[in-house]
């Protein structure tokens, strides 16, 4: 897997021009030039590599989890987080298996189903089944409580990235979509963006 190593990242994309750049948290700048039928090329970015076997593999008989830096319950000073990057976690979880309530507080966290359907029940009344290619986005803000997991008879995987926000303490809110063939062919797809 690749890790990209940027800051905040803005995208603008000036269809006018076929310029997208990328502005990082640290005022550097990368251009990506279109190259033909909705293909960027890339001219400057910088990656780290970083091997499946340097990230934790940590579970149990109902849910196996695969994270790329330090949080709860695993601890390595050379993967703490990565500017407001705080976590990026690979889960799986068995048939008829939850993770239990919990509470998150000042947190962006975005969720992208790989496989399956992934269930969440909220606090603020939110009951969803966000199927395969479904995003999920909470704020948690002042704080929400929920559990997710897996309500069916096959197993499911998610990625889970957390964001440190720039605002405290604001109204949590969940939210579940997902993007149509039309809309991910050739394109980007918006999931989350402080603007």
């Amino acid at each position: 897997s690749l890790l990209f190593s940027m800051t905040t990242v803005t995208l603008i994309l000036q269809q006018d021009t076929q310029l997208l750049v990328l502005r990082t948290g640290v005022n550097q700048l990368l251009t990506v030039r279109k190259s033909g039928a909705s293909r960027f090329s890339i001219k400057y970015l910088m990656i780290k590599h970083r091997p499946q076997n340097t990230r934790k593999s940590m579970g149990n008989e109902w849910m196996q989890t695969h994270r790329s830096f330090s949080n709860n319950s695993f601890w390595d000073p050379n993967y703490i987080n990565y500017s407001i990057l705080e976590v990026i976690n690979d889960d799986r979880v068995q048939p008829h298996n939850f993770v239990p309530i919990h509470q998150h507080m000042d947190m962006e966290i975005l969720g992208y189903v790989v496989e399956g359907d992934c269930y969440h029940n909220d606090n603020l009344r939110n009951v969803l089944e966000v199927p395969a290619g479904g995003v999920q986005h909470m704020t948690a803000g002042s704080g929400i409580w929920h559990l997710e997991g897996n309500n069916t008879d096959t197993p499911i995987r998610y990625l889970q990235s957390w964001l440190r926000p720039n605002k405290m303490g604001i109204q949590p809110v969940y939210d579940g979509h997902v993007f149509d063939k039309e809309d991910k062919l050739n394109n980007f797809c918006l999931i989350a963006s402080q603007y």
